[in-house]
């Protein structure tokens, strides 16, 4: 029923509009933007209520009327991705980032996915992109120093972890990669304080667990 309401919903704008424009003289391409804008929303419906096939099809909808449409472009690489069809997810995340590149959104949505290919300097371009575009943001700087520790910059890593949490400190995510960071380096009093935080912040993560059980084999040796 829901499926069916989003659908005319969607027909009955872009009917609706065609008449608006058409009385106010707006051009054709006004009217395919509209229209597309319409196609948008109601693949966002559909999208929000789980129907990801059909919100698939309204975002192509749109983008054969506005081929330029970076939003939907985005959101369509998003939904492909949920639908684990990464090759094409990656064609429109790509394609969102060229037509606005100063969406940071996109930079790091682009970054996880090309991480998840396999493309790790891929994803780093992305991801300082989308650094540079939004430096406060605490999410962006944590997921980059997580990219930085597998290329093995352990430095850059622990950089970005404490950036990320100087910008919150409420943010729990890097609190873990920073505490196994430095108990690598052998800062055993930092892990421990990290390691403390992320277990204050998310005690019932999914790594809460073994977070703990490093904290107390550190507790222990620090002991001795």
């Amino acid at each position: 029923m829901l499926g069916v309401l989003c659908l005319c919903l969607g027909v009955v704008v872009g009917w609706s509009l065609r008449l608006v424009f058409a009385q106010e003289g707006f051009s054709p391409e006004e009217q395919r933007r509209a229209e597309a804008e319409a196609h948008r929303m109601t693949a966002e419906d559909f999208y929000d209520h789980g129907k990801v096939d059909e919100a698939i099809k309204q975002w192509r909808d749109a983008l054969q009327l506005d081929p330029n449409f970076a939003k939907a472009h985005h959101d369509l690489g998003l939904a492909l991705r949920d639908k684990n069809r990464l090759a094409e997810a990656l064609v429109e995340l790509r394609e969102a980032v060229r037509l606005d590149p100063k969406n940071a959104s996109a930079q790091a949505d682009l970054g996880d996915a090309l991480q998840e290919r396999g493309d790790r300097d891929g994803a780093l371009v992305a991801y300082r992109a989308a650094v540079a575009l939004v430096p406060n943001s605490a999410s962006v700087h944590s997921n980059l120093g997580y990219l930085l520790a597998q290329e093995g910059d352990l430095d850059g890593a622990i950089a970005e972890w404490r950036e990320s949490a100087r910008l919150d400190a409420r943010y729990a995510p890097p609190y873990a990669n920073l505490g196994e960071a430095l108990e690598s380096k052998g800062d055993i009093q930092g892990a421990i304080a990290a390691y403390e935080q992320f277990l204050t912040l998310a005690p019932g993560a999914p790594n809460a667990d073994e977070v703990r059980s490093r904290l107390t084999a550190l507790k222990a040796t620090h002991s001795q």
